[in-house]
């Protein structure tokens, strides 16, 4: 899998790439408030967790937003689908 932030638009972009030629798009998450300046804004760096180094024993995906001055923490499942951690803004 690839993960790509989107700094502009916000959000994280999550890429199959069993067939490197033919990348294909399995998830995009944005936690961004479309209505307000609210959420995670401006996604810069990205930080993968393998499950062995992980807290929670579950892969994990960091992102670091410059706007919001957040960091935001998606656990990652099986087939590489994100899901948000409760609790992980900070």
């Amino acid at each position: 899998y690839a993960f790509v932030s989107l700094e502009r638009i916000g959000g994280v972009a999550v890429f199959s790439l069993a067939e490197p030629a033919q990348p294909r798009l399995v998830q995009y998450a944005n936690t961004r408030s479309l209505t307000a300046a609210t959420g995670d804004l401006g996604p810069e760096g990205l930080v993968f967790i393998a499950a062995a180094n992980s807290p929670t024993g579950q892969p994990l995906l960091l992102l670091a937003n410059e706007v919001s001055s957040t960091v935001a923490v998606y656990g990652i499942r099986q087939r590489g689908t994100i899901t948000s951690v409760q609790g992980a803004q900070v």
